[in-house]
């Protein structure tokens, strides 16, 4: 395992083929992961670092075919939410920091069940939280802790329950929100612009990309918040490409020369999703392009050192490659990833933040389908996954 930088190992591997044994190795992975996952305790509450992450990954291993008793893991997923949501800092409402993700989880949870009363009530509880996310300061936009945030767990209700309609009025008042803040901060030819503490972030935690990508995940209010709410996002988005390194890389932030961070919150790993968002929306080619080319700089940069997260982590980069599937070439090299980040695991753990969190460490090398990001990979169908699932034509 050469290391080239600090931050990632040397890739060598062979995109041609898929690894050897793949599907036993995840398979297995699945099985010795959420044993352990089971056994871990933390003090926080939240699905980014906390019990609600462990949650999240029971859910998704119940909803695809991957545990031996469905309705055990939603009882179980339930009463981990139960302490999580007490765990969770009041002041925080979005899905990956707050209460807003243990209640939107519950949501599914119920439904999975079948306890539609239950998820009613879930739903008019994230309707409440939803006054706390449309009162937090102007400038609090981003996902991990701002508007967007509380808007991506109306996404994965809206997702899971498969029903677009649900909580449609907070969600035109945040996204009104969202587009009047950044409208009235633009500058030096953004036509959107924000800022988190003071600086300008681009990638897709706390800045520009994770933003505009909510954003265009939400047409109808998008529509309701002006004739060219839209327009103001695709031209932004242009702006944040013209960005890119001669690599093919993202700065972290505005002004930033370091070609350094290829993971979710910082770099090329959450352009990818942004870029192929654009190109459904467009029906263009040169969209998918640049996702293709933020996909290359991953494939060579995402071997991460940093534990196996979804945030910085080998984990959080392979479903990225995995998002430009359909297509042998990246299938390949989602699978590629996903069988290191398993051989490499005992290496790897140790370097985590917080070793058994979703985002900073090591659930997320168990989990079956794209988090989080409210989205299934393109064409896919819902069945194509990176870990442990069967791989399916579709």
């Amino acid at each position: 395992m050469d290391v080239e930088d600090g931050r990632h190992f040397r890739n060598v591997m062979d995109d041609n083929h898929p690894p050897a044994d793949w599907e036993a190795k995840l398979l297995r992975a699945i099985t010795d992961g959420t044993v352990d996952l089971l056994q871990a305790s933390h003090s926080k509450g939240s699905v980014y670092t906390g019990a609600a992450g462990v949650a999240y990954v029971l859910l998704d291993l119940a909803t695809s075919g991957l545990h031996e008793d469905p309705p055990a893991a939603c009882r179980e997923a339930l009463r981990r939410l139960e302490e999580a949501e007490a765990a969770c800092d009041p002041r925080r409402v979005t899905l990956l920091e707050g209460q807003a993700g243990c209640v939107a989880l519950k949501a599914w949870a119920h439904n999975v069940l079948e306890q539609h009363a239950l998820e009613e009530q879930c739903i008019r509880r994230l309707s409440q939280l939803a006054d706390r996310a449309t009162a937090l300061p102007d400038g609090e936009c981003e996902v991990l802790y701002g508007r967007c945030g509380f808007l991506g767990a109306v996404l994965l209700v809206r997702q899971r329950l498969e029903d677009p309609r649900l909580l449609a009025a907070p969600a035109a008042e945040l996204v009104r929100q969202v587009i009047t803040t950044g409208q009235r901060q633009a500058r030096d030819g953004w036509p959107l612009y924000y800022e988190w503490h003071e600086k300008c972030y681009l990638g897709a935690a706390h800045g520009i990309a994770g933003i505009l990508h909510t954003l265009l995940q939400l047409p109808a209010e998008l529509a309701l918040a002006g004739s060219d709410a839209a327009n103001l996002v695709r031209t932004t988005a242009e702006k944040l490409m013209d960005c890119r390194f001669r690599s093919g890389n993202l700065p972290s932030s505005l002004g930033n020369s370091k070609d350094r961070l290829v993971q979710f919150c910082h770099g090329a790993t959450g352009m990818v999703s942004l870029a192929l968002r654009l190109s459904t929306d467009s029906k263009d080619s040169h969209h998918k392009e640049l996702a293709q080319q933020f996909g290359q700089t991953v494939w060579i940069r995402g071997l991460l050192r940093k534990g196996l997260g979804l945030c910085h982590g080998i984990p959080g980069n392979g479903f990225a490659l995995l998002k430009l599937h359909p297509g042998e070439l990246w299938l390949n090299r989602a699978l590629h990833f996903a069988v290191f980040a398993i051989e490499h695991k005992d290496d790897l753990l140790p370097e985590a933040d917080r070793p058994y969190s979703l985002f900073e460490a090591g659930d997320s090398h168990v989990l079956p389908d794209q988090p989080l990001l409210h989205e299934k990979p393109p064409g896919s169908g819902g069945c194509c996954v990176l870990l442990g699932r069967r791989i399916e034509s579709c």
